[in-house]
């Protein structure tokens, strides 16, 4: 098992090293930090859609392209309190 001496580290990154909380949620819909979420069965009911999203990647070479999807299912995964 990793020991973590706690006064070396932030509460944070303790937090995010022991892994996810078994506890998930499902959303049809999310609103995080400014930005509305929608999952691809709740706008099929909408006459406007907005399940799409495109995330720009930029590679180590100074390259970015973009990759477009849909929103399928969103899922929020809980941390383990440290």
């Amino acid at each position: 098992m990793l020991s973590i001496k706690r006064e070396h580290c932030e509460e944070e990154i303790i937090t995010l090293a022991q892994g996810p909380s078994t506890y998930v949620k499902k959303y049809k819909a999310y609103i995080i930090n400014g930005y509305q979420f929608h999952a691809k069965d709740h706008e099929l009911q909408r006459n406007a859609k907005n399940f799409g999203v495109v995330v720009e990647a930029n590679g180590g070479n100074g390259m970015s392209q973009n990759y477009y999807g849909q929103i399928h299912k969103i899922y929020v995964l809980a941390t383990m309190e440290g």
